[in-house]
């Protein structure tokens, strides 16, 4: 197999599993705090939440740092005015 293939599929690995695993901790956290105060869904509702959120910031630094960080934006207007990537010009 390709080396990229290989990096791409582990990518998407790493990416599902930081996002599932902070979601399901949190559910079962806000499941036990329910049953423990007696309130039906609201720990559930504010830890799902909170998971989501966690997951979705794991998410992001994974994928920032998988790219470098570099900001993987092109300006259109410098692009067609002659300063796209690798024209060799830094300006």
């Amino acid at each position: 197999m390709d080396k990229k293939v290989i990096k791409a599929l582990s990518l998407v690995t790493q990416l599902s599993i930081s996002m599932i695993v902070p979601i399901v901790m949190c559910l079962f956290v806000g499941m036990w705090l329910d049953r423990l105060a007696g309130t039906s869904p609201l720990f559930l509702l504010i830890f799902v939440f909170l998971g989501i959120g966690g997951g979705f910031r794991s998410v992001y630094m994974i994928t920032k740092s998988f790219f470098g960080g570099k900001d993987t934006y092109i300006d259109v207007g410098e692009y067609k005015k002659g300063k796209g990537p690798g024209d060799g010009k830094d300006g």
